[in-house]
């Protein structure tokens, strides 16, 4: 039996001529002899009806105390009209499909709401309906508790439902179908010379979603990588190649495939000049602030001196951590942070050289950078953000690989 997992996001399903074309995509794959188990995310975006951001808004509205439970509980419901209204659609072009829901399957997580992980993903419920239907339509971004109570798995789950899905029944692929063409250089919206990655190791592309490109959920590229599963992003609204991730890479001219940004961070720096027993202080400070829920980034540690970002949503909780413990600290606000991804950096020499000279020649000011051997990221001022990765992007044509 050949079995591919197909996922389709919300903009993808967001209109009625937006739905024949996903299940024209459909057909095609039950055409060339697959069984196709689609996962669907909730119809359209805020204002949509059926949008996971509408109905949290509507609970919101009317349940202003609704708990995480309750939140949760309202969330799943997008993705189950989703199915059953492209259970409609392929009807009407004679392909009669089965429904699941994570219930159903059943998808068993760890209980934390809004952004649980998958302990379990049952499969004998899809391979069942293949022997009678040839797709299968289940509701991404949920599951439920070893109790039967309703979970999420967080902004982008259904991503993360349709790569456990095609682990859990060894696809030979899953397609992650979204309204664009495939996994960017860069982000198209500030430069115009962003092109489509045909390839991408799955070391990369997790490093790229983990620093903000929102193509593809984290969690789903660790589990493909997990199981060494085939990954492609295509575009549903044509028939370009996309992007495949896998563990082989198209030979590549530039070390660099990508650049990531992520905007609205505030920098701390910490002082510890006066203070005795620098490190247990130091110690102090993460581990309090890792429980206050407060994820540092950008974060470089001298003898007495601390820098770090958070989200500017964070700030409030981190100034008043400091404040409440009288630390000497200072601030800086309206930055952004550029990341410069590609497996190819690790070995080639003058990669930041490169990119500090294209950045300063640039008028563009680095405040702090950090790097690993896949990533180098610089602090900046978010008013530079445009200039600094347009001047970036036309870099990779210079760096080579050796």
């Amino acid at each position: 039996m050949k079995i591919i997992v197909q996922k389709f996001g919300g903009t993808s399903l967001a209109s009625k001529e937006a739905r024949r074309i996903a299940a024209d995509k459909i057909k095609a794959s039950c055409l060339e002899g697959y069984k196709v188990a689609v996962v669907l995310s909730a119809m359209g975006r805020r204002g949509d009806e059926f949008s996971t951001d509408t109905l949290l808004d509507n609970i919101r509205e009317k349940l202003p105390g609704a708990s995480l439970a309750e939140r949760d509980l309202t969330a799943i419901c997008g993705e189950m009209y989703s199915c059953a209204v492209m259970s409609a659609e392929l009807e009407k072009m004679g392909l009669k499909a089965d429904v699941a829901t994570g219930f159903d399957l059943p998808v068993i997580t760890d209980g934390v709401y809004g952004g649980a992980r998958i302990k379990s993903i049952g499969v004998a419920y899809i391979l069942n309906s293949f022997k009678t239907y040839d797709v299968a339509l289940i509701a991404g971004f949920q599951g439920m508790t070893l109790k039967g109570l309703a979970t999420t798995l967080g902004r982008g789950g259904s991503d993360t439902t349709a790569a456990a899905l095609g682990a859990a029944l060894k696809a030979e692929k899953v397609e992650i179908y979204t309204d664009v063409e495939g996994v960017m250089t860069a982000d198209p919206k500030i430069t115009a010379s962003a092109r489509v990655a045909p390839s991408l190791d799955y070391c990369e592309m997790g490093e790229m979603a983990s620093e903000g490109a929102k193509v593809l959920h984290t969690r789903s590229v660790e589990i493909a990588e997990k199981h060494k599963l085939r990954l492609f992003v295509k575009n549903t609204f044509s028939d370009a190649g996309g992007t495949e991730i896998s563990n082989v890479s198209l030979p590549r001219r530039s070390p660099i495939s990508g650049f990531i940004h992520k905007t609205g961070i505030v920098d701390f720096f910490v002082d510890y000049s006066l203070v005795n027993n620098v490190p247990k202080r130091q110690r102090g400070l993460f581990r309090a602030l890792s429980e206050f829920g407060i994820s540092l980034d950008v974060i470089n540690i001298h003898k007495r001196k601390i820098y770090f970002t958070v989200d500017a949503k964070d700030y409030e909780k981190t100034k008043s951590f400091l404040v409440n413990t009288a630390m000497k600290f200072c601030e800086r606000h309206g930055l952004a942070k550029i990341s410069c991804a590609g497996l190819g950096m690790k070995g080639t020499p003058g990669v930041m050289a490169a990119i500090a000279r294209v950045l300063w020649n640039s008028g563009v000011k680095i405040y702090r950078s950090v790097d690993s051997f896949i990533n180098i990221s610089c602090l900046i001022d978010e008013k530079d953000l445009s200039s600094a990765i347009s001047s970036l992007h036309s870099l990779m044509p210079d760096l080579k690989r050796d």
